[in-house]
């Protein structure tokens, strides 16, 4: 099938469009972290799993004058709802990735 194929283009694209701070912010008003993570989730593809999580990393990224910045308990940006906490199924695929993930 193409679908995992397709997804992995479609998801690799993601870093490179959020790097514009609109698209990290209407992409937040989206819940486009939960179905990133769930995809994640749902997916055995650990080329997939890894750039969803880089993704991630680039989409959770404070924007305006916080840019750069670290967060702090208090700082979580309004609207993202991409900062969660963790289910311990969502760590293991996490960890499962990183450990599986051509060095």
């Amino acid at each position: 099938s193409e679908v995992p194929g397709m997804q992995l283009i479609c998801v690799r694209s993601l870093p490179i469009i959020f790097e514009n701070e609109c698209n990290r912010v209407a992409a937040s008003r989206t819940n486009l972290t939960d179905m990133a993570f769930d995809l994640m989730l749902d997916s055995q593809d650990v080329d997939l799993q890894i750039a969803i999580l880089h993704a991630l990393a680039i989409l959770t990224r404070p924007v305006g004058a916080h840019e750069g910045m670290f967060y702090n308990c208090g700082s979580v940006l309004q609207g993202v709802a991409s900062i969660r906490h963790f289910s311990l199924r969502e760590l293991r695929v996490i960890l499962r990735s990183m450990e599986t993930f051509p060095k």
